[in-house]
C-alpha cells in the first residue's frame, strides 16, 4: 500500500500551497490502510506490549553478549535495540568488519539483523512489535551463535565481501 507522511512544524508545512505533495500522499486506499493499522496497534496495545518485550529483549542481549570484550554498548528503546561492536572496550574503536561478519552469519543461520551507525559497527535489531518471548530467545540464541562463529574464525572476509553494505 503506498503511503507517506511528513511531520513538521506548522510554519514549515504551511509555507506554500502544494509544497508537501508527494507521490503517495493523499492516496485514499493507502490512507485507509494506514488508519486501520493504527487502529489495530491501539486496539492490541502494541506500543505497551513492545515496550515490555523490548525490555526483555534488552535483558536477553545483555545476558548473551554483554561479557564479550568487543561489545562496547547494548542500547535501545522498546523493540529497537543496538549492539555496538568495538575492537576493544578501552579504545572504543569501531569494529565494522566484525559487524558485517556477524550480520552475514546470522543471516545464514536464519536471523535478519543489520549493521548501522556512523561507522557501520552497530548491530541493528528491529523485530516486529508482535514478537513473542520465545521468538526473542530463539533470535538471541542465533545471534549468540553467529558471534561465536565469527570469533572462532568460521566466517571469512571473502564470504562477506559480496554482501558489503547491507
Amino acid at each position: 500500500m503506498p503511503l507517506s507522511a511528513v511531520v513538521a512544524r506548522r510554519e514549515v508545512l504551511d509555507a506554500a500551497t502544494g509544497a508537501a505533495l508527494f507521490t503517495a500522499s493523499g492516496n485514499a486506499a493507502g490512507c485507509a490502510a494506514g488508519l486501520a493499522v493504527l487502529d489495530e496497534i491501539e486496539r492490541l496495545d502494541l506500543v505497551q506490549y513492545s515496550a515490555e518485550l523490548g525490555g526483555y529483549l534488552h535483558e536477553c542481549l545483555v545476558q548473551a553478549l554483554g561479557d564479550y570484550e568487543f561489545v562496547g554498548d547494548i542500547r535501545g528503546l522498546g523493540m529497537i535495540q543496538g549492539v555496538e561492536l568495538v575492537k576493544d572496550c578501552a579504545s572504543r574503536e569501531p569494529d565494522q568488519p566484525a559487524a558485517a561478519k556477524i550480520v552475514y552469519r546470522a543471516w545464514e543461520l536464519g536471523l535478519i539483523v543489520y549493521y548501522a551507525g556512523n561507522w557501520g559497527n552497530v548491530l541493528e535489531i528491529t523485530p516486529p512489535m508482535i514478537l513473542t518471548r520465545s521468538e526473542i530467545e530463539e533470535g538471541v540464541d542465533i545471534l549468540r551463535q553467529a558471534v561465536r562463529d565469527v570469533l572462532d574464525g568460521r566466517v571469512s572476509d571473502e564470504a562477506v565481501a559480496s554482501f558489503a553494505g547491507w
